[in-house]
């Protein structure tokens, strides 16, 4: 998992931050692969609460924006996780969950390269 930086106001005891965060974006997951979107976009909400600059859940996120065709919140949470780690371009160029948005100007314009 990702490297994360946790919410300085999440107020649990040592360790129960990242567990919490770990099981949303788990159940985030299990939702996505099962096609059940919005409760997957609750649950990567729910973890990005806890661990805001965490890549791989803005990824995930725009993913599920993408296949929701919600244009501008896909490309606004891909913009986010490719701001804080370029790596993720490469990643959206060949990632099929973001065909409702792949010839889109905005889209093209975060993935070519930089």
């Amino acid at each position: 998992m990702p490297r994360m930086k946790i919410n300085p106001s999440a107020e649990w005891p040592h360790g129960m931050v990242e567990m919490v965060y770990a099981a949303h974006y788990n159940l985030g997951f299990a939702y996505y692969r099962r096609g059940k979107y919005d409760p997957a976009i609750e649950s990567y909400n729910k973890a990005l609460a806890i661990a805001h600059d965490n890549t791989l859940v803005h990824y995930n996120l725009a993913r599920v924006y993408a296949l929701k065709k919600k244009n501008a919140l896909a490309i606004a949470s891909l913009e986010k996780a490719i701001s804080l780690d370029k790596s993720w371009i490469e990643d959206a160029q060949g990632d099929s969950d973001f065909e409702t948005i792949l010839s889109t100007p905005e889209f093209q314009e975060l993935i070519s390269p930089q």
